[in-house]
């Protein structure tokens, strides 16, 4: 089983090192809004359990059933839903608890 750690874990490692220490120059070369959506995948993280079965019953509703049009409905407008929550609830709240934790030093 140590192979495992190896063969997986090893390289995992290094790739999610060299991301993250070289963020700065990626944000530079990157799309914006490339940068845009991995600063929202928190909320995606947390708000696709919410839009995704939503978006399931919409389906419903409207007799859609195919599968893989829901499918394909979900992976485009729950990550647009939840980037309107990041923009609109996430950083105004993020940035107003930076001034806070500022303003209590």
């Amino acid at each position: 089983m140590w192979w495992r750690w190896a063969y997986w874990g090893l390289p995992s490692m290094f790739s999610v090192t060299v991301v993250a220490l070289g963020e700065p120059a990626l944000r530079k070369v990157m799309p914006k809004i490339l940068a845009t959506l991995g600063d929202s995948s928190y909320s995606l993280y947390v708000f696709h359990t919410f839009t995704v079965p939503l978006l399931g019953t919409l389906m419903i509703e409207l007799k859609i059933i195919q599968p893989t049009v829901t499918l394909a409905v979900c992976i485009v407008i729950s990550p647009l839903v939840c980037l309107a929550l990041y923009e609109w609830f996430e950083l105004p709240m993020t940035m107003r608890l930076k001034r806070l934790a500022q303003f209590t030093k």
